[in-house]
Order: structure tokens, then C-alpha cells, then sequence
């Protein structure tokens, strides 16, 4: 799947020096609560550490979610399959590939 991150990430970027993409993990080692009220209030937290950290002018930002619905909450932000079905579906592949060509256009 690394690859996979790399190759969505190099398609999206302007500049491949700027690229850098995470994995969110959960559970977290420490965190007692592993309901999903949990995990999202964790989540929301990793995402708006990351986005202070950016230095990027107008960074884009992918998610690659399989049950969280974060477009509601980051409108801006471009929504992928999950990692693990983009490696075996062709079809998924092509939808994700559609998500970023219309940003690029946009």
C-alpha cells in the first residue's frame, strides 16, 4: 500500500519535493475509549495537528476512509476509497483516478 500512497500522492502534487502523506492509526497505544466517538474526536485532532503544521500555500489534502464520513466536515479535502480497495479494484481505482483529475481541473 505504500506504493499505492506514493503514487496518489505524486499525482496530486505540483511539486513532489512538497509531498507528505501519514497513516492515522487506531487504535492508539494509551486510549482506553475504542468506540467511535473516540476515534473520531482522535482523528479530527490528528487532522488539525497535521493541517497547522502545513506550509504549503494551497496544500491538498486526500483522506482514504472506509468508515468515518469526513466530507461533511473537510469540504475541501478530496475523498479516496480505502488503501486496501484501490489495490484491487479496478473499478474503485478509476473512481479515485476521476476524484483526482476533477480536482485538477477544478
Amino acid at each position: 500500500l505504500t506504493g499505492l500512497c506514493s503514487d496518489l500522492v505524486r499525482a496530486l502534487s505540483s511539486s513532489p519535493n512538497a509531498v507528505h502523506w501519514q497513516y492515522f492509526r487506531w487504535p492508539i497505544a494509551g486510549i482506553k475509549d475504542l468506540g467511535r466517538e473516540a476515534a473520531t474526536d482522535a482523528l479530527d485532532a490528528w487532522l488539525h495537528r497535521r493541517w497547522a503544521e502545513t506550509s504549503s500555500a494551497d496544500p491538498v489534502i486526500a483522506f482514504a476512509v472506509s468508515e468515518i464520513d469526513l466530507s461533511a466536515s473537510f469540504s475541501d479535502a478530496l475523498i479516496l476509497p480505502p488503501l486496501d480497495q484501490l489495490a484491487v479494484s479496478g473499478d474503485v481505482k478509476r473512481s479515485a483516478w476521476k476524484v483526482i483529475h476533477e480536482h485538477r481541473r477544478g
